[in-house]
């Protein structure tokens, strides 16, 4: 049983172990992840957010039957069950900066919070005997493997110092050694601590296409026509356009069809946008980033040809957009450590 995106959306798939086709055991819109078979095998506890956002869900082998396991405004995943069957552990995100494993009873229906812990965690795995958990801890710039006391909650860190820990299940084995994926490989920790690495290697063959492959001549320093001009925009009488190409910000005047660069510089300008007024242009560059910043709102004053740099607490922005009154800009800005995630600003420049 595993999750695939064989038809274009993440779905539940079983697969005979001798060979044969995939069959689908979910096929709707929503993202069907992370499935596990229970101990009995009757059952698979899977990640969806066929509710708004991602609970457990089980799915009964027999009728194909559905039963919501949680319903939080948090996201969970990562479902991982006892051996006796009895309840399901799973990793909670509370927010970006912390999360929670929590344990719900299949019998009682009672939920209970096994640890807390700044980060992620992911990849849940029960030991044999149903006292100790496994899980990977990560932090921004640090991972681990740590064990956690089903009963008391107590952690502890398993892995070494310099461990880089992969967010995958560990093994437990008969002889209460822990294989887990780290470093690139997967490592064996037995109960006194030592760690081995287990060697393993694959080959494979790319059956490249026959083709001659396209030989470009990166010394020649004859003048070529600029391709990539982007994000023309005109200014609001109708007598220039500005745009970016060559990583600068550039202005055209139709009617004398006089080109000018208005930056000219080694750092990289885009989304020129006109204030309502036409007097002013908003962009963005990364010149004078520091600090960690990749990228800042400027303001170029065409009648003054001088350039302003916004202060913003923001670390990279992006797709400016000015107020009906030229006295502010709408931004987007990253949010730290969230690289899918964005964040509407506004810069009032008075």
């Amino acid at each position: 049983i595993y999750h695939g995106y064989r038809s274009g959306n993440w779905d539940l798939w079983s697969l005979p172990v001798a060979g044969g086709d995939p069959l689908p055991l979910t096929t709707d819109a929503f993202d069907d992840r992370e499935p596990q078979v229970s101990p009995n095998g009757g059952q698979i506890a899977f990640s969806s957010d066929r509710s708004g956002n991602y609970d457990i869900w089980l799915l009964s082998i027999a009728d194909g039957s559905l039963t919501q396991l949680t319903s939080t405004p948090e996201n969970e995943a990562g479902p991982a069950w006892s051996p006796d069957g009895s309840e399901i552990a799973y990793a909670v995100t509370i927010n970006r900066q912390s999360a929670e494993i929590r344990s719900t009873s299949l019998v009682s229906g009672e939920t209970r919070s096994l640890t807390s812990e700044a980060g992620s965690v992911a990849g849940i795995s029960w030991s044999p005997d149903g006292s100790r958990l496994t899980y990977q801890h990560a932090v921004p710039g640090s991972t681990s493997l740590k064990a956690l006391n089903a009963e008391t909650g107590a952690t502890e860190t398993v892995s070494q110092t310099d461990d880089d820990v992969f967010p995958f299940r560990a093994a437990w084995m008969g002889d209460g050694s822990l294989l887990y994926a780290a470093n690139g490989g997967i490592q064996r920790q037995g109960e006194d601590g030592t760690r081995s690495p287990i060697p393993f290697e694959a080959t494979f063959e790319l059956d490249r296409p026959d083709y001659e492959r396209r030989r470009r001549n990166h010394d020649d320093t004859t003048p070529r026509r600029a391709l990539g001009l982007s994000q023309p925009v005109i200014s609001p009488d109708g007598g220039q356009i500005a745009f970016t190409a060559l990583g600068d910000l550039w202005l055209w005047a139709p009617e004398t069809e006089t080109l000018t660069n208005v930056t000219e510089s080694p750092f990289a300008e885009r989304s020129p946008r006109y204030s309502p007024d036409g007097n002013r242009i908003a962009y963005i560059s990364d010149r004078g980033a520091a600090g960690g910043q990749s990228s800042g709102l400027w303001i170029y004053d065409i009648a003054q040809d001088s350039h302003t740099k916004v202060s913003l607490p923001n670390a990279s922005v992006s797709a400016p957009a000015w107020s009906p009154y030229g006295n502010s800009v709408a931004l987007f800005a990253i949010i730290a450590g969230s690289p899918l995630a964005s964040q509407l600003t506004f810069a009032n420049l008075e």
